[in-house]
């Protein structure tokens, strides 16, 4: 079972929050077997709704979205390079 823990977080000055997973060398999330039983599976959820003096948008966008890219552990990945 994965916990927030397992989650390293930074902030893209471009893509805002962003979270990179199996980044602690100390611990190994591997699998063996392929197939969607034994993969890691996401649930991303958007919430677009804010308070009046919460702005959870970047300052040059005003809707929300997720990109989700795949790259080896301890590089320091940078958003832009898959555009």
């Amino acid at each position: 079972m994965l916990h927030s823990a397992d989650f390293t977080r930074f902030v893209d000055p471009i893509y805002g929050a962003c979270y990179s997973f199996n980044e602690d060398s100390s611990l190994n999330y591997s699998t063996n077997r392929a197939g969607m039983k034994f993969g890691l599976k996401l649930l991303v959820t958007i919430s677009q709704e804010t308070t009046e003096s919460v702005n959870d948008f970047l300052p040059t966008t005003a809707v929300a979205g997720a990109r989700i890219a795949i790259h080896p552990r301890g590089t320091l990945f940078e958003m832009l390079e898959v555009l």
